[in-house]
């Protein structure tokens, strides 16, 4: 499977934030026998932001559901590692630049 990036808009206390998916996505692939083989699609979240309460309960999808996964800080400022993310979870989640959500 191939690692793909993806930017994402996610949500923190109800305010948007910038986010990127590195990963893998959903893929289905057929043999020469004509077997479907569904793999799923794994990855982490980068997330940049000024909230000082930022945990894995403030952050929010795009539809206002909550993750899970675990948050780790990386050496970057104000920069969050979210692990075990499934691509189908995001999918609703990638930002295309025509349908930007801001406030």
């Amino acid at each position: 499977m191939k690692k793909i990036i993806q930017p994402l808009q996610l949500t923190i206390n109800q305010s948007p934030v910038d986010a990127v998916y590195i990963g893998t996505a959903d893929e289905t692939t057929t043999d020469e026998s004509a077997v479907e083989t569904n793999e799923v699609g794994r990855g982490h979240l980068i997330v940049i932001t000024n909230s000082p309460e930022f945990n894995l309960t403030t952050l929010r999808h795009r539809n206002g559901k909550t993750f899970s996964g675990t948050v780790s800080k990386i050496d970057v400022t104000n920069s969050y590692r979210v692990d075990d993310i499934l691509f189908h979870d995001i999918q609703g989640d990638i930002n295309e630049p025509d349908k930007k959500v801001t406030e």
